[in-house]
């Protein structure tokens, strides 16, 4: 609408001073309420302008800081987070979004495929305690993952890869657990 380009440029200037002070995952643990708030309010950015967001030369950095979010054990990163994998995913899911925009959804999701998987099956395996863990979101995102077309890799192969990436240990323990 009308305000998209601003919210885009508020989005900008939010994430790049976001970015500034929060760059590992020690400094993510130390303000978790604001990580919380910063990956809803992407992902509730993406309703309102989800082709400029995409583009946004900065989403891949979103994508990776989104992964070391998936690491806080804290249930409101956890819920951010993947509130934000899925609003994401759910661009090159389903077909109301442009080729262009849908095609370089694809793309990350692509290149993060494996490190996104093998986050999931690290959380369920114990890296974060049971009551940050949210198994009915990893479910959606997968889930929403999954019904991506025309990937350039099956879903499955890139679960396969994670799965076997896992350390011996966590791998029997998600084989266990499944």
């Amino acid at each position: 609408g009308t305000f998209s380009p601003l919210l885009f440029k508020m989005l900008h200037t939010i994430s790049a001073s976001f970015f500034s002070k929060a760059r590992s995952l020690a400094e993510f643990e130390k303000c978790p309420d604001v990580v919380e708030e910063y990956f809803y309010m992407v992902a509730r950015s993406m309703q309102c302008c989800p082709a400029q967001l995409v583009a946004f030369n900065g989403m891949r950095t979103i994508v990776l800081a989104c992964l070391t979010a998936l690491e806080v054990p804290h249930r409101g990163v956890q819920k951010g987070s993947l509130t934000f994998l899925h609003k994401f995913s759910s661009i090159a899911a389903f077909s109301k979004f442009d080729s262009v925009t849908s095609k370089h959804v694809k793309d990350i999701v692509k290149e993060s495929l494996l490190s996104i998987c093998l986050s999931f099956l690290l959380n369920v395996s114990g890296r974060i305690p049971p009551f940050a863990l949210l198994h009915d979101d990893i479910a959606d995102v997968l889930f929403t993952m999954k019904t991506i077309e025309n990937l350039g890799v099956s879903f499955e192969e890139g679960f396969e890869s994670a799965v076997q990436s896992l350390p011996n240990q966590a791998s029997r323990e998600v084989v266990l657990k499944v």
